[in-house]
């Protein structure tokens, strides 16, 4: 499971930090906003807002921090 955050973003500490204390095995993929990954075509076709946080594990993404928690 990857869940893409960035570190000033609440959403996606709360999200970050949920996962750790449930213990899930995650990996957080930090996004840089000035290297322009959430305009990148990849990222928008994980997530077309072009927002964090986004959770993907296999075939199922997550794009709204409400429904990763």
């Amino acid at each position: 499971m990857k869940i893409y955050q960035m570190k000033l973003s609440p959403p996606s500490r709360l999200t970050c930090a949920v996962a750790r204390h449930l213990g899930v095995e995650h990996e957080e993929v930090t996004v840089d906003l000035q290297s322009g990954f959430l305009t990148s075509e990849e990222y928008t076709q994980l997530n077309p807002n072009q927002k964090v946080p986004t959770l993907v594990d296999k075939v199922l993404v997550l794009t709204e921090s409400v429904a990763i928690l």
